[in-house]
């Protein structure tokens, strides 16, 4: 990867002047010269990586969800909350038009929901961004249990009362708009949503040959390798199984090569990099034995551990945040075949391995 250097490339503003330049730039959006100021911009400016980064996990979680429009009362509320004219308010609190009943004509087209979302996500307002993302999970949470209630549950007062402690309360602190979720609003719709998939765990193993083996476990213990207010930032991505990867007698760079060879993977990006290059893939539980030893008779060393320290101070966030752009895989005849459906795989299935490569 080239380094461009600062004094070819015109300058660019502080991230808050930005406007939909940084969510474009997280989607890949961007012409190249645009793409190299904001990076040459970033190289120099950790508060406007930091707010970048950010950004990039409440719009990867958008991504992530199914795009439930939440009742408009909902919506609306929570945004004056937060002293937030929502976009397109004027439109899409209009009623359709009535057509005349002899010349019928069609209602005018409102912005989608997901179009609507995707204005608030600007730098200067994440708070903001993510208020928006909890509308959509609690807004669907909220319409799927409200027929359960009407059907099943009690009536009066008790049956609002339940509904109402699905809705997550959120607030804003003056210095830093920190949005936070008071869990225990939600004890009701907790035990009917599952928030993560069961971890699981790759324990390689030496042999004789000064190699390692693999074997894949299930576990329901705690992750262990990654912080909790991290993941819990991240419903259902699997807790990162951490492998080192080196080769004998080769630099890293030529390591890392050599891996994006035999596996067909690119490097995620180098802001994320765990050390030394690094490499992230969504592997069916069932295959991880068998990549390792694949690897292995490669003439590649893995040995998995604990989370490698985050000397860029933001990488976890960054690794945890691609999770959905990561390729799917499974081992075919001593392939590892990318992107396969991983819809058809067992609940509990997936597991985010990640590869870093060092000295």
């Amino acid at each position: 990867m080239s380094e461009i250097g600062a004094s070819s490339i015109p300058p660019l503003g502080h991230i808050e002047q930005w406007g939909s330049l940084a969510l474009d730039y997280i989607e890949g959006g961007l012409t190249p010269v645009a793409r190299s100021q904001v990076e040459a911009h970033l190289a120099t400016c950790p508060a406007c990586r930091a707010l970048l980064e950010d950004q990039r996990v409440v719009a990867a979680a958008l991504k992530a969800v199914e795009p439930a429009r939440p009742p408009r009362h909902m919506e609306l509320a929570v945004l004056s909350a937060l002293g937030v004219t929502p976009p397109a308010a004027t439109a899409a609190g209009r009623p359709d038009p009535v057509p005349a009943p002899t010349v019928p004509r069609p209602a005018p087209a409102l912005p989608s929901f997901r179009r609507r979302l995707r204005a608030y996500l600007q730098p200067h307002s994440v708070a903001v961004a993510a208020a928006a993302l909890v509308l959509v999970v609690v807004g669907a949470l909220a319409i799927s249990l409200q027929p359960e209630l009407l059907q099943t549950g009690p009536t009066g007062p008790t049956a609002r009362n339940t509904l109402a402690a699905t809705t997550t309360v959120l607030s804003t602190q003056a210095a830093g708009a920190d949005l936070h979720v008071e869990h225990e609003q939600v004890t009701t719709a907790e035990d009917s949503v599952e928030t993560m998939s069961a971890p699981t765990s790759t324990t390689l193993t030496p042999s004789t040959s000064g190699t390692t083996t693999a074997a894949t476990s299930e576990t329901t213990e705690p992750p262990t390798t990654a912080s909790l207010d991290v993941m819990a930032k991240y419903m259902g991505v699997p807790e990162p199984t951490w492998v080192e990867l080196k080769q004998d007698g080769a630099d890293p760079e030529t390591t890392a090569s050599a891996f994006g060879t035999a596996t067909d993977l690119d490097p995620i990006p180098s802001a994320f990099w765990m050390g030394g290059p690094t490499f992230a893939v969504v592997v069916s539980a069932s295959h991880v034995a068998g990549l390792m030893q694949h690897l292995q008779q490669l003439g590649f060393r893995l040995t998995e551990g604990n989370q490698p320290a985050d000397t860029l101070g933001n990488a976890l966030n960054g690794i945890l945040a691609g999770y959905a752009t990561y390729h799917r895989a499974e081992m075919v005849d001593d392939t590892l075949k990318m992107d396969v459906d991983a819809d058809s795989w067992p609940e509990g299935e997936a597991s985010l391995l990640v590869f870093f490569v060092t000295q």
